[in-house]
């Protein structure tokens, strides 16, 4: 898979964690009930001490008719984060990435801040920055997710040169924790993420989210930063 996707896959996790950044102008262009909503959940989840959830990744293209699916688990603590996805595993501890390849044998190291602007597995700093971009949002309506009472909210970027033009939340009700979201992006390309586990009550060390090459005997390390 491109390291599109999986960028895309950190951004839509994200959404739904404590980096969230809502931007406070042009509030006329921002529905007040979507606001409420999101605020409330951007509270909620920086209160969490470490979130881990899994999720199901969908990718399709309306175009092309190519399609995959693929599950995931990410581990987030504060800005540090694990994502195991693909058979790759990425780690950040705020500072620094790796991007370890277990097939190859291989792991990149970079900085979270090298190359921001790029949309790269090894360098997930834009995933970060994605939230600090200014959305226009509105509340949509309530519909049943499988049995659950849900609140359906749709973001639209006001950077017309992001790869895509609509995300949508879906967020349950009772306890605010999002229940599925869509990126409607451009040239035919559609992501959503499905999450079925949210846990908030584990105690993860700081040390989870760097990779020891010590525990990989064999693994080639390619340090990229400048």
């Amino acid at each position: 898979m491109r390291p599109y996707f999986t960028s895309v896959i950190l951004a839509l996790l994200f959404l739904t964690f404590p980096n969230l950044v809502f931007a406070q102008k042009d509030i006329k262009a921002k529905d007040p009930e979507a606001k409420k909503i999101l605020d409330r959940i951007s509270r909620q989840n920086k209160a969490y001490p470490s979130i881990r959830a899994t999720f199901t990744y969908h990718f399709r293209n309306a175009q092309t008719g190519e399609e995959s699916t693929n599950d995931g688990v990410i581990t987030m603590k504060g800005k540090k984060y694990k994502l195991d996805f693909m058979k790759n595993e990425v780690y950040c501890d705020g500072g620094t990435a790796w991007n370890y390849m277990p097939g190859v044998k291989e792991v990149n190291v970079t900085q979270a801040e090298q190359n921001k602007k790029d949309f790269f597995i090894s360098n997930p700093l834009e995933l970060f920055n994605i939230y600090e971009a200014d959305y226009k949002y509105r509340l949509v309506g309530e519909l049943d997710v499988n049995g659950k009472p849900a609140y359906e909210i749709d973001l639209y970027p006001y950077d017309l040169n992001r790869p895509y033009h609509r995300v949508r939340l879906l967020v349950e009700k009772s306890n605010l924790h999002i229940l599925r979201a869509e990126v409607a992006g451009k040239n035919g390309d559609n992501y959503d993420i499905t999450l079925h586990t949210f846990q908030t009550d584990q105690k993860v060390d700081d040390s989870f989210f760097v990779f020891d090459p010590k525990k990989h005997p064999g693994v080639e390390v390619i340090d990229l930063r400048m």
